[in-house]
């Protein structure tokens, strides 16, 4: 296993994706996938790794959450793949979707999962990678502010240094919620801090606020933040969702491969699916440094089986159509995406079929 990640300032990002140059950034995406071009596995039925990438914690450790967090921690795919000789390689990226964006684009991953707008961004930049379930809902923003900040509500940072991950699916609702506000990300000075720097960048007060994820709760019962916002009450399609991602390359040449793991995470969605593991699950999740009480608080009244539900159903079809519309809209991306093209509805039901799935919603 490794960890891609670098110490680097806490307000700079591996990939800098700004307002000004993302279009910059999905040519250099097109870029590498062209130059690797086509399938670049050798014939046969199996091969000899599969590699997944992942999001690395801003802990520097080499835990993950969710599903993902179960399957590594009970070696599911291991014991799945072992009498095959395939060895199951963990990677885990501190940049998240544009470090995973290239890493698709260079053959250097296999199978991902991460959320909806730097996905958008890789596939309209022409990553080739297949979307074959849904891994995880109700993703919400967090705006963080020294505790000793004047800041009360968004309006008040008008004209500040306001950190935000500019390829994460936090910018999105951030533009969202602007946008309602009568407001523009113009009116700001952002500046991109990508989610394993966030937390210092606040607490240090480089920045004077931090759009982020729900670890900015740990501050806030540090004290050493004050929450002025988040995205919990907002319209359902606003929040965050992750889809399982598996290279076209890969699916192409080792469809019953990829079918097999497919297999083995949805196993892993029941476990995690079941309230009966909710503790457990929460225990296992704070390995990758979020306290379980932020956890436990984060995932308050959700239940398991609509956190996990895998199915490209209405609300996923919703979320994302509108996610695509509005990154085209604004110029984000200059390609447009075919939603039911991108995804893979029938490789999904087919082998919910086979498993004989009863999740109910």
């Amino acid at each position: 296993m490794s960890l891609r990640s670098r110490s680097d300032c806490g307000v700079t990002l591996h990939y800098l994706v700004t307002f000004m140059n993302i279009r910059n950034f999905a040519r250099l995406l097109l870029g590498v996938s062209l130059l690797w071009g086509g399938s670049l596995f050798a014939s046969g039925d199996k091969p000899k790794v599969i590699r997944i990438g992942l999001g690395g914690s801003g802990f520097g450790k080499t835990y993950t959450t969710g599903v993902f967090g179960y399957l590594k921690d009970q070696k599911l795919l291991e014991e799945e793949f072992k009498a095959d000789g395939i060895r199951i390689e963990w990677n885990f990226f501190a940049g998240i979707g544009p470090e995973l964006n290239t890493a698709f684009a260079s053959n250097t991953v296999d199978i991902s999962s991460y959320g909806d707008f730097p996905a958008i961004i890789g596939k309209a930049a022409g990553v080739k990678f297949k979307a074959i379930a849904v891994t995880g809902r109700d993703s919400n923003i967090y705006i963080a502010v020294p505790v000793k900040s004047s800041v009360q509500k968004i309006e008040d940072l008008k004209g500040k240094n306001v950190g935000v991950y500019m390829a994460g699916y936090m910018r999105l609702i951030f533009a969202r919620k602007l946008e309602n506000l009568g407001l523009a990300e113009k009116d700001f000075r952002l500046v991109n801090v990508r989610p394993a720097d966030g937390q210092n960048a606040i607490a240090s007060g480089r920045i004077d606020a931090y759009v982020g994820a729900a670890n900015l709760l740990i501050l806030r019962n540090e004290g050493t933040a004050r929450i002025i916002y988040t995205s919990k009450d907002e319209p359902a399609d606003w929040r965050g969702m992750n889809i399982l991602l598996v290279s076209e390359p890969f699916l192409n040449a080792y469809p019953e491969i990829a079918r097999r793991f497919l297999k083995r995470y949805l196993e892993g969605v029941r476990w995690r699916s079941n309230e009966a593991n909710r503790q457990t699950a929460q225990q296992m999740d704070a390995r990758a440094g979020t306290p379980v009480e932020v956890i436990a608080e984060v995932h308050s009244g959700i239940p398991l089986k609509e956190l996990y539900n895998p199915r490209f159903d209405e609300a996923f079809v919703k979320h994302y159509q509108n996610a695509i519309d509005y990154a085209h809209g604004n110029g984000w991306i200059t390609t447009n995406i075919d939603l039911e093209k991108w995804i893979d509805r029938a490789f999904l039901e087919n082998t919910l079929n086979e498993i004989r799935w009863d999740h109910q919603l």
